[in-house]
């Protein structure tokens, strides 16, 4: 629907309940929004839609190319929730084997290769489909050694089962950002005690006044190619 002075507030309040709020796919504005980051200096982008959430390999290559700024494209599988019924039946198998081929050969049979694992989706309480796109995830990454990025289900415990569950599965926490923990983790202790699994911590919004250096041997540890 078209926003108008009847509906805006509706609009912005329960965004996820109009889909026409939630798509992204006018390239021009992209362009002239990427061209911002640019102006500030800004060199990249990390792009995380995936399988899901109907990535645009080749708009994104458009984009970055006419913005003059890289754009780190991501793949696996977002929550069971998004995906189709045909999606939800594959084997670990065959979504490792996507996911890899999404980073070595190219997206959707274009040679647009993404370059990190995510954001892979988990609900609270995790699905079983859920856990079985992170294993996947994490044979990608020991094949590729892609960092993988993380969506958590929105509840104080979920970061610290999947953390755990990564471990036990044999992947690397120190290639492992952990997303959206201004929603999920309220208090400094939690996520010092977060920070020392060897996670990166990610937020989505950040106070940058005064500044802060509580977390950086977490938050700044990723250096180098992603």
């Amino acid at each position: 629907m078209k926003i108008s002075l009847e509906n805006v507030w509706e609009i912005r309040y329960h965004w996820n309940k109009h889909l026409g709020n939630s798509r992204l796919d006018q390239e021009d504005i992209a362009i002239k929004e990427l061209k911002l980051i640019g102006y500030l200096k800004g060199l990249s982008v990390v792009e995380l839609s995936n399988i899901g959430t109907r990535r645009n390999p080749l708009g994104l290559q458009r984009t970055a190319k006419e913005a003059n700024v890289n754009i780190i494209m991501g793949c696996g599988y977002y929550i069971e929730e998004f995906l189709s019924p045909q999606t939800r039946e594959e084997s670990i198998e065959e979504m490792a084997k996507r996911i890899i081929t999404d980073i070595v050969r190219g997206v959707d049979g274009s040679d647009v290769r993404s370059g990190i694992i995510g954001e892979i989706g988990c609900s609270y309480p995790w699905t079983e489909m859920e856990k079985r796109a992170m294993r996947a995830a994490l044979i990608a990454q020991e094949e590729t050694g892609a960092t993988i990025s993380i969506h958590p289900g929105r509840h104080f415990g979920a970061p610290y089962d999947i953390i755990q569950f990564i471990k036990e599965a044999g992947g690397d926490p120190a290639r492992t950002i952990m997303g959206h923990l201004d929603r999920t983790i309220f208090d400094k202790d939690s996520l010092s005690r977060l920070a020392d699994t060897g996670c990166a911590l990610e937020y989505d919004f950040l106070e940058l006044t005064p500044p802060t250096i509580l977390f950086k041997r977490s938050i700044f540890r990723m250096t180098g190619p992603v």
